[in-house]
């Protein structure tokens, strides 16, 4: 955590998390929601640098996982 005051924490919006995952806007604000992230103020949120962290964290699905092999 760091030492700045709350209105000097970095804040990042969906558009830059998307471009830095390689995910859609979309994907992030779901991931926002599940991961209990970010902070929404109207129709936008904005990310933490810390909320960055979490979301890298997030476990990932295994997309080659195959029933029956």
């Amino acid at each position: 955590m760091t030492n700045l005051p709350p209105n000097q924490i970095p804040r990042h919006t969906v558009k830059t998390a998307a471009q830095r995952f390689g995910l859609d806007g979309s994907q992030i604000r779901r991931l926002c929601v599940s991961l209990e992230v970010g902070e929404k103020i109207g129709r936008d949120w904005l990310l933490s640098d810390a909320d960055f962290e979490r979301i890298a964290r997030r476990p990932q699905r295994n997309r080659n996982y195959r029933k029956g092999k």
